[in-house]
């Protein structure tokens, strides 16, 4: 999905944010008049899974193997393709603390201190969350360290107000979506590649934010969206068939999870308690290879929400992170000091989707 400028800011404004000022470039002027220099980058940028049928990056894409297209209009080559590599991630972990695969949360929870010492930089930000009856947090933005994990990982899951009263799980009434929606809130003013992964069966149950509306959340802010969830039946470390479709097209509650993950450019990892360690490994190493594909905004646009589609041949799937842009205002576009950027080949098609209610 793709966003221009109103829908952002209105999700921003919803999660208590605000928008990032554009900066201006001054330089040098002639005949003793001050002179200004007005630089605006139309750049785009979406981390996108590309993935094989075991749901692996696919190595060596280059631009020419790629074609972008905005509302089904006219397909274009990006201007860049690359890994991901050591961008700054920026984590939230989202524990599910009910009464549900206990087993299964202690082996997370065990596993993902480590993660400091081999797949996380320095430059790498963690923020973790528990829930149950309420939504506990720690760390916000913390720079990944393991003593810092294990003290933050204690003090959500030892909450004293995580529980009900006398410590009671609240069961199969766990408000899935909404908590999801108040760390995508949280993670709206955060630099970085955005990843909440939320560490849950994926069950929502009576929250008040609509899934249709989750999924818009997650693509205004650019936020793509991991589960990791106990599977005792087909569990070895898997990463779960990837479900592609609108929201709106649920079958059943299980369809839910997977259709927002992959929505939002993200994945489901079903696994073992044992092989939780290894699977963080896994989820954290995907986030490296995935793709930052680049290309300029058009020139033209509306409002409101778009259809972003990156197509690469032989990919079993391709999964991008939502984008969102500002249009350049008529007045400083047409202004003389502002340097005018090629034209771009990124051109709206007339197949937008339905914004949902």
């Amino acid at each position: 999905m793709l966003w221009v400028r109103h829908f952002a800011l209105a999700v921003l404004l919803l999660c208590a944010g605000h928008a990032d000022a554009q900066q201006a470039t001054p330089s040098g002027g002639t005949e003793g008049q001050p002179y200004t220099l007005h630089v605006y980058a139309n750049r785009m940028q979406s981390a996108t899974l590309i993935l094989n049928g075991r749901s692996e990056n696919i190595h060596g894409v280059t631009p020419d193997k790629v074609t972008v297209s905005l509302d089904s209009g006219p397909r274009f080559h990006p201007t860049a393709v690359r890994p991901e590599g050591d961008d700054p991630l920026q984590i939230a972990a989202l524990l599910d603390a009910g009464d549900s695969d206990r087993l299964f949360l202690e082996a997370v929870v065990a596993a993902l201190p480590n993660l400091a010492g081999s797949a996380l930089r320095p430059t790498d930000k963690i923020s973790l969350y528990a829930m149950d009856c309420t939504l506990i947090s720690s760390l916000n933005q913390t720079a990944a360290s393991a003593d810092a994990m294990r003290i933050g990982l204690q003090k959500v899951l030892n909450a004293p107000t995580l529980h009900g009263p006398g410590g009671h799980h609240c069961g199969s009434s766990v408000h899935l979506w909404d908590r999801i929606g108040r760390v995508l809130c949280r993670m709206a003013e955060t630099p970085g590649r955005r990843v909440p992964l939320v560490v849950s069966p994926g069950l929502d149950s009576g929250s008040s934010t609509a899934l249709s509306k989750l999924s818009l959340y997650a693509a205004m802010l650019s936020v793509a969206i991991f589960n990791l969830r106990h599977d005792d039946i087909t569990g070895s470390g898997i990463r779960q068939p990837v479900v592609v479709g609108p929201v709106t097209s649920l079958q059943n509650r299980e369809d839910a999870m997977s259709i927002l993950t992959s929505s939002s450019g993200g994945l489901i990892f079903s696994t073992l308690s044992w092989l939780a360690p290894s699977t963080l490994e896994e989820f954290v190493h995907l986030l490296r290879t995935r793709y930052i594909v680049e290309f300029p905004a058009p020139d033209r646009s509306k409002e409101g929400l778009h259809d972003l589609q990156i197509r690469v041949p032989k990919a079993y799937a391709v999964l991008p992170v939502g984008v969102s842009w500002n249009d350049l205002d008529s007045a400083v576009k047409n202004d003389p000091s502002t340097v005018q950027a090629p034209p771009s080949p990124a051109v709206l098609g007339t197949r937008r989707p339905l914004i949902p209610k």
